[in-house]
């Protein structure tokens, strides 16, 4: 009997207690299984005592209906020491803001720097479709401008006002005050138009991780180019070796060899390779009607001729032409007798 009577005192003390809350406005219980903490627009229930106001508390959660987007928040009562609005804010939308009221664009928007220690993006081959090799890397990034930059960082200070039972004003990007490096994403959209994103307030934001791509496929063009160069470049190699060869072989003099007055002949040009001046040599035969001796470049375009009436020489002036590779005939009654190359260096 005496236990049944303390129960009844305990229902009592909590009946008064819930009329006064529900006459408040602050705590109601509802006929479904539901409890509600400042079901008004922009009630909050507060935790800790403030500074100068005990009722706003340090921190407070509340469902802001008024808020724009509405959603969950939770923040800091004015005027506690480091008050703000949107701490962390989840959205109607599911969507989550911390230090922000989140943006539509983005599942997560942090206004701050982020510290992982590891960051992973899922790749896998069997979430993707329509696969296509990037082309021409090198040269779209060779498109792009960078730049080293500050960012614009203005200072929030909450205003008197803002404490419980307040609608919420929008917190501005936070930034920090070091030097950073990369894109006008004005400029790179005109060039990568797909890993740049707009968000709700209009700024831009760039993909900074899917330009990953984009470099290793340039640094395979730039390696491509450096081995077919290499390739090139030793290919000259031992021409000069050819040539050098055939310029310190010992030469035959005319009381050693003597030559058919029908015998045309073209000899390796000296020096070669050149830088300033090369001579070539030549025989042709007493009978021939008509001689030259022509200069062309890799293409086979005709650079110039010499017309030749007996054995000689001609030489070859570095400055009528540019660095490289040419190859020069000896043309006898207007059939072709040999043909040689040699190098101008620069």
């Amino acid at each position: 009997m005496k236990k049944n009577k303390q129960l009844y005192v305990i229902f009592i003390c909590l009946l008064l207690l819930s009329e006064t809350l529900f006459s408040q406005g602050q705590f109601r219980i509802k006929n479904d299984p539901y409890v509600q903490i400042g079901y008004s627009t922009t009630n909050s229930l507060t935790f800790g005592q403030g500074t100068s106001t005990p009722n706003n508390g340090n921190f407070a959660l509340e469902y802001c209906l008024g808020c724009s987007p509405a959603g969950f928040n939770v923040w800091k009562p004015w005027p506690t020491a480091g008050s703000g609005n949107y701490f962390l804010f989840i959205r109607n939308d599911g969507r989550v803001g911390i230090g922000t009221s989140g943006d539509a664009s983005f599942k997560l928007f942090v206004n701050g720097s982020v510290r992982v220690t590891a960051l992973l993006q899922t790749s896998d081959e069997s979430v993707k479709k329509n696969f296509a090799q990037i082309q021409d890397a090198s040269n779209l990034l060779n498109s792009l401008t960078t730049y080293s930059y500050f960012y614009i960082n203005s200072e929030h200070v909450a205003p008197d006002s803002l404490s419980v039972n307040v609608s919420k004003t929008p917190t501005p990007l936070s930034f920090d005050d070091n030097q950073h490096f990369g894109f006008k994403a004005q400029e790179f959209q005109e060039i990568l138009p797909s890993l740049v994103v707009e968000g709700e307030d209009g700024i831009k934001n760039i993909n900074y991780i899917e330009l990953i791509p984009f470099l290793v496929k340039a640094n395979q063009e730039q390696q491509a180019q450096i081995d077919q160069l290499k390739e090139e470049l030793q290919q000259l190699k031992n021409t000069a070796s050819t040539d050098e060869a055939m310029m310190n072989a010992p030469k035959l003099s005319t009381d050693e060899v003597t030559f058919s007055s029908s015998k045309n002949i073209l000899y390796q040009n000296v020096p070669n390779p050149f830088n300033q001046a090369t001579t070539i040599q030549y025989k042709i035969s007493e009978n021939t009607s008509s001689a030259k001796i022509c200069l062309y470049n890799l293409n086979g375009t005709q650079l110039k001729c010499f017309n030749l009436d007996k054995s000689g020489s001609v030489e070859i002036r570095a400055s009528s032409l540019k660095a490289g590779i040419y190859l020069y005939t000896l043309i006898v009654d207007n059939s072709p007798v040999d043909t040689k190359r040699m190098i101008l260096t620069e």
